[in-house]
């Protein structure tokens, strides 16, 4: 049961605008996900500033 206790975790590299990382929480298929899957959103949001108030 100790062993278990102590046994290592995922791997989860720091998460930076260089390297954009999640911890994806997927059962035995835990790991790192790149943070991309919203580009296209986030740059719509960013090239409408008058619209987005921002």
């Amino acid at each position: 049961m100790a062993d278990r206790l102590l046994r290592a975790g995922p791997v989860w590299p720091q998460y930076t605008v260089d390297d954009p990382v999640l911890l994806d929480l997927n059962g035995s298929d835990t790991g790192p996900l790149l943070d991309t899957y919203r580009n296209d959103q986030l740059d719509f949001v960013d090239s409408n500033p008058v619209i987005f108030r921002h």
